[in-house]
């Protein structure tokens, strides 16, 4: 038995656990195979995983997985916070609640009231989200979206008017 060591961590350090628990060494036999999984803290989904030498782990997007002890090795489990931007498209066509712009941290499965508001010249068209969950109600101004990772949603908007005679119109109306 020639022992091999895994060592285990985290990043950003603190946003969630191991097991085997962050640290080490553990000695472990060379070419054994070990069980490992992670979990997120509140605010935080787990991303991958990374391997400072060696071969990767098993399934490296997945929380639980193997690693061979073909050498010793750090294995790190990483996570991300869960946060949602918001956008609209195209820039200036309208407003949005929570406002244009975040990262806005949010829990897992939380589920998100949003809401867009076209400005002069556009009509609310549907909502584009980056990845996860789509929004409840694609074509609604007003829905929610549920925070099953970090995301971006826009709200995409239309206008009747050519461009160039948006500023015309609306200045006429206005008037």
């Amino acid at each position: 038995f020639v022992p091999v060591e895994l060592t285990m961590a985290v990043s950003p350090v603190g946003t969630g656990t191991t097991v085997p628990a962050v640290g080490g060494p553990y000695p472990k036999a060379l070419n054994e195979v070990v069980s490992i999984s992670a979990t997120p803290s509140v605010g935080y989904i787990f991303s991958q995983w990374t391997v400072s030498a060696g071969s990767a782990v098993a399934s490296p997007t997945s929380a639980s997985t193997t690693v061979t002890m073909d050498t010793a090795k750090t294995v790190t489990a990483v996570f991300v916070p869960i946060t949602l931007t918001m956008a609209v498209s195209p820039a200036g066509a309208g407003t949005t609640v929570p406002a244009v712009g975040g990262p806005y941290s949010k829990n897992l499965n939380e589920v998100v009231s949003i809401s867009a508001n076209a400005n002069t010249g556009y009509t609310f068209d549907h909502w584009t989200v980056s990845a996860g969950s789509q929004v409840a109600s694609p074509t609604s101004s007003s829905t929610t979206v549920t925070m099953d990772t970090a995301k971006t949603v826009t709200a995409v908007f239309t206008s009747p008017l050519p461009q160039e005679f948006r500023g015309f119109w609306a200045d006429a109306f206005h008037i």
